[in-house]
């Protein structure tokens, strides 16, 4: 049911639920897809929000994940809970993750991303 493009191409059945992602890319699909998540995540059932959130945690360290949050956020015409918990999910992404210790060091967020950033 939920599909997003995916840089090396895997089948899944079409009766599973999952957001699949190897390398998020920034399309109509995936960022529907996350939005459907984010969305969840505000849910106050935690039957609903916990699965959401665990799923979230399982693809932030996918590259473009910044990005595609960053996308959500800037759309205007989106919906006004889904930027809201984009922009927390971010804020709280690039808190645990922009540090530099040294140059040498190993980002957690990509060169490329945090131009982008």
């Amino acid at each position: 049911m939920l599909r997003s493009a995916i840089a090396n191409e895997k089948t899944v059945p079409d009766d599973v639920n999952v957001l699949v992602v190897f390398k998020m890319q920034v399309n109509e699909e995936t960022l529907s897809g996350l939005s459907n998540y984010l969305r969840q995540t505000m849910s106050p059932l935690p039957a609903e929000r916990r699965p959401a959130e665990d799923h979230i945690k399982s693809v932030e360290d996918k590259h473009n994940f910044p990005v595609l949050l960053l996308t959500l956020i800037d759309q205007a015409a989106g919906d006004m809970q889904v930027r809201q918990s984009a922009a927390i999910y971010l804020k709280n992404f690039v808190e645990r993750n922009w540090k530099v210790v040294s140059f040498n060091e190993l980002h957690s967020i990509a060169h490329c991303v945090r131009t982008k950033l």
